[in-house]
């Protein structure tokens, strides 16, 4: 956000001179002008799989994997083409 400000106060056009994508896609991408292109984490799918974790290690279980990899969504908006 304070990104595409100090673009924009430069005289850089978004998305024609530079193009901007924000991770999390919090609700203000979409208020933004131009609005934000954004990657949108799982975040509940996120909280299942910790916890998930957390309880088989509290119960002394095995892991079968210490890291976990999600899907996640790119919400194509103003700020690129």
């Amino acid at each position: 956000m304070y990104t595409m400000s100090v673009l924009t106060k430069l005289g850089y056009s978004i998305p024609d001179d530079v193009q901007v994508i924000g991770y999390d896609n919090i609700d203000l991408c979409e208020v933004l002008i131009p609005r934000l292109t954004t990657i949108a984490q799982p975040i509940i799918d996120m909280g299942i799989v910790t916890v998930d974790k957390l309880l088989k290690l509290l119960n002394k279980k095995d892991l079968e994997e210490l890291h976990s990899v999600l899907p996640v969504e790119l919400i194509e908006r103003d700020s690129t083409k």
